[in-house]
Formats: structure tokens, C-alpha cells, sequence
């Protein structure tokens, strides 16, 4: 990462599937840590990408737990998972619970159940960023809150100098999201 001029990463991982297979949050977070701490001249955080499909009871003691692995460098939370069978608004309680921890939300919206999933990302849980939210130009009035308020992210990860990402993920050599996002990428969504 180094080497491709990368200085800062937020980087992702998911405790709740490892401590359903009976690995402690904390312990796991201190080995996740001890690993990135091998990587040299970057400052690498870590987002807690809690399941949806877990619901948001099991997802609360996952982020008691969490709240107690900060020291490892966590500092935020989102969400993940089936956007179809688990909307965001019963998330609710939990954002709210991961804010009063001083965590930063992200929420994983708009993939899959589009633009209202990313609307009660923004009006339920009160995420600060969305991660994906590939589906969002099917509605003007979010595209433009998205801009307005430095909120959107349409894709995950980037390597410097990929000038079309969206191509290597389908293989083709243009985009079919990018002529879409055009403008908006200009104007800075």
C-alpha cells in the first residue's frame, strides 16, 4: 500500500462472524491490530462491519464488546448484510448506542434495496457516510444530498492512478455506473 502512495486507511472487518464461531471481539481485534502494525508508514483504523442479519440485539453486545477493544485503533462502525430482509431503521438504538461510545457510523446502503435503504441510513441511523450507495441516482433529491452534505462513497477501495475503477470490477473496459455519475463526480459526489 505503501508503495502505491496509500499514507492513511480505514480498513473493515467483521467481528460478529468470528465470535459466532466462539473468537473473543477483544482478542480478535488485538490480533487484527498486530498484523497491521507489520505494515510500514501507514496509519491503518478499523471499522467494525456489524451483520444486519444478526439483528440488532446481538449486534449491541457485539458493540459493548467492541467498545472495549478501542484501544486497538477502532473507531467507528457499520453495517452490513442483506439490505432487502434487514432494512436500517431498526438499527436505530444501535447507532445511536455506537455514538454515545464515540465511534463514527458508516452504513453499507443503497447496493442492493436502493435509495430508500440509503434514505433511512441518513434519517434513522444518522450514518455519516455510505459505503456503496451505487443505486443512489435513482433519486435526484439523494444525489444531491449526498453532495451537499460529503456523504457518499460509490465504491469501497480505489488504488491511486486507476483511472475507471468501476471497469475493473465488470471486466469491461468502461464503467456502466461511471457515464451515470459523471457530472456529479464533478460537482463532488
Amino acid at each position: 500500500m505503501a508503495a502505491q502512495g496509500i499514507r492513511y486507511a480505514e480498513m473493515f472487518f467483521s467481528p460478529s462472524s468470528f465470535a459466532r464461531r466462539g473468537l473473543a471481539v477483544q482478542e480478535l481485534t488485538r490480533s487484527v491490530r498486530l498484523g497491521l502494525s507489520r505494515v510500514p508508514g501507514i496509519e491503518i483504523v478499523l471499522i467494525a462491519d456489524l451483520v444486519r442479519n444478526f439483528g440488532p440485539e446481538e449486534e449491541l453486545v457485539t458493540l459493548a464488546k467492541l467498545k472495549e477493544a478501542r484501544e486497538f485503533g477502532v473507531i467507528g462502525i457499520g453495517i452490513g448484510g442483506s439490505e432487502h430482509d434487514f432494512p436500517p431503521e431498526p438499527f436505530k438504538a444501535l447507532y445511536k448506542q455506537a455514538r454515545t461510545f464515540g465511534f463514527r457510523t458508516n452504513a453499507h446502503a443503497g447496493e442492493a434495496a436502493g435509495p430508500e435503504s440509503i434514505w433511512g441510513a441518513i434519517n434513522e441511523l444518522r450514518a455519516e457516510r455510505i459505503g456503496h450507495g451505487t443505486r443512489a441516482w435513482e433519486d435526484p433529491a439523494l444525489v444531491q444530498h449526498l453532495i451537499e452534505h460529503r456523504m457518499g462513497r460509490m465504491s469501497r477501495t480505489r488504488r491511486r492512478g486507476d483511472k475507471n475503477p468501476g471497469a475493473r470490477f465488470s471486466g469491461r473496459k468502461e464503467s456502466a455506473v461511471r457515464p451515470r455519475f459523471r457530472p456529479r463526480l464533478r460537482s463532488g459526489a
